[in-house]
């Protein structure tokens, strides 16, 4: 920003942390929270946000469909998918320790079940999972680092 802001970020991030946030929902309403009422071993269906079309397609095949599903010509050839049009409200300028710190301390639960689901989605190849994971391990390694340590 090009002005400085005062705000109370000690209080914001327990409150984003804690679920309690006005601002950010997505740790309250994490996978946990629709995973709640999910018995463990139910298969789902899984469409990701940057496959949303072969995802949805695929699905749609599993279920029998006749014809594919119609991908909107938008111009982005089924590329847009949200309406920030693939732009990040917020840069990354987090240092090593601060992602660390995220990764570890607020994302950890969420990116474990986000694992389980891809690894229960009936959609998903094992190569699919397999880039997931990868992609995980690139913005934050010391989870996928702990949870080899507690399989072991």
């Amino acid at each position: 920003h090009s002005k400085q802001i005062s705000l109370p970020c000690r209080s914001i991030c327990r409150e984003i942390e804690d679920g309690t946030s006005e601002y950010i929902h997505h740790v309250k309403y994490n996978y946990e929270a629709f995973l709640a009422d999910l018995p463990s071993r139910t298969e789902v269906f899984v469409i990701r946000t940057k496959n949303l079309w072969p995802d949805w397609i695929n699905i749609n095949n599993l279920l029998g469909a006749q014809e594919d599903v119609e991908i909107p010509n938008d111009g982005s050839g089924g590329q847009h998918v949200n309406s920030r049009g693939g732009r990040q409200p917020v840069r990354n300028n987090l240092d090593a320790k601060g992602q660390k710190y995220l990764c570890e301390h607020l994302l950890k639960k969420d990116i474990i079940r986000y694992i389980d689901l891809m690894n229960r989605a009936v959609n998903l190849s094992d190569e699919d999972v397999k880039r997931e994971v990868e992609g995980i391990n690139a913005s934050c390694p010391t989870v996928l680092e702990s949870l080899a340590k507690q399989r072991k």
